[in-house]
């Protein structure tokens, strides 16, 4: 029988998350004052695919889409319905293998519309918060998994990301679920086999080499070398097509049409701009992130041998450079946003650790 402590910390996670659901959708997105829209534009393009599963035309797709955003969306979301077609739109060189999300979708989609497609990223959220407060159960401590699941509740930054209708959260999610098989470190094959097809799932999601390359990284180094390679190998299946198309376009696509190499050489430059504008964003705009982040830098270089410090930092810079890639700045966390359940982890465990050390120095057992 589930005890009353319990039931209250679960209850006070569902409440928490439905505070954060139900503020959004009344405010449409709206923070502070900034387009924290619930239709993104990049969601135009997962909304045209799901509409297209369903058995719409394009034209009849695009036009749904476009009268929606004329509608539902903030400034800069209006276009027409032929932008959104194939042979229009020269995004769908990219996003046409994210088909998870828009596939996903088609059911809500089917049930109640447009606004179907902002189910999936809602129930992201609300399975992170969950997976937060499963690992603190692990580590015998719930309040930390819940106050660390509350704040992502609260952050703006995550909310945002996370309610709107893009394939963020859908990938925190798989994330998530992902550091509940590298926390167990038992890679029986079932598990082995389990991690491998989140790796592909992602690859249906969006880009995700470089978070998979550092996760594979850390295995090759904890004495998990074929599964390292293993998992390398399928992150690779993805990135291939993009290296063969599409190179020039999915590398800094906002520095203009200029040359790989002159991409390359300001790279450097891109990273050191994406670092300092996403710190300075966070500083004003999300404090309560930017504290959290600050902790489990903390937390994992103290306990830099640890291995959810390792994972924790590995792949923090690779999401780091992934931004940097993509070289848009004032996103606002969205390219760092997979580093949560790694932040859930770090923390819930060394703050755990921490804890045990200090008693240890006061004397006491």
């Amino acid at each position: 029988m589930i005890s009353k402590r319990k039931l209250c910390i679960w209850s006070l996670l569902l409440i928490f998350w439905f505070i954060a659901l139900v503020s959004k959708l009344k405010y449409n997105g709206l923070v502070y004052g900034l387009d924290f829209g619930l239709y993104h534009p990049d969601g135009a393009l997962y909304t045209f695919r799901t509409l297209m599963l369903l058995g719409h035309s394009q034209f009849d797709s695009g036009t749904l889409v476009s009268q929606w955003y004329g509608d539902h969306a903030f400034k800069g979301n209006f276009f027409t319905a032929q932008s959104l077609f194939f042979e229009n739109n020269s995004n769908w060189s990219i996003y046409r293998s994210r088909i998870l999300y828009p596939a996903l979708s088609v059911p809500f989609v089917a049930i109640i519309g447009i606004p179907g497609m902002l189910v999936i990223p809602a129930l992201s959220l609300l399975i992170l918060m969950i997976i937060t407060l499963v690992i603190s159960y692990r580590f015998q401590n719930p309040i930390i998994g819940l106050i660390i699941a509350v704040t992502f509740s609260f952050s703006s930054s995550i909310t945002r990301w996370m309610f709107s209708n893009i394939t963020d959260g859908l990938l925190v999610l798989i994330m998530s679920i992902a550091v509940l098989l590298l926390l167990l470190n038992n890679w029986t094959l079932l598990n082995t086999c389990s991690i491998l097809f989140l790796v592909f799932l992602t690859g249906l999601t969006r880009f995700s080499y470089l978070l998979w390359l550092a996760v594979a990284i850390v295995l090759y180094f904890n004495k998990r070398k074929l599964l390292s390679i293993m998992i390398a190998g399928v992150s690779s299946i993805f990135i291939v097509p993009v290296l063969v198309n599409n190179l020039g376009y999915a590398i800094m696509p906002s520095s203009g049409d200029v040359s790989i190499y002159h991409k390359i050489v300001k790279f450097p430059t891109s990273m050191v701009r994406v670092g300092i504008v996403e710190i300075a964003q966070i500083t004003i705009l999300d404090r309560l992130l930017l504290i959290l982040l600050i902790l489990s830098i903390i937390l994992s270089l103290k306990f830099r041998k640890e291995l959810s410090s390792k994972f924790f930092l590995s792949v923090l810079f690779s999401l780091w450079v992934t931004g940097a890639i993509n070289g848009t700045l004032g996103v606002n966390f969205r390219y760092q946003l997979p580093i949560l359940p790694f932040i859930s982890w770090v923390v819930i465990a060394n703050s755990i650790k921490f804890a045990d050390t200090k008693k240890s120095a006061n004397g006491t057992v």
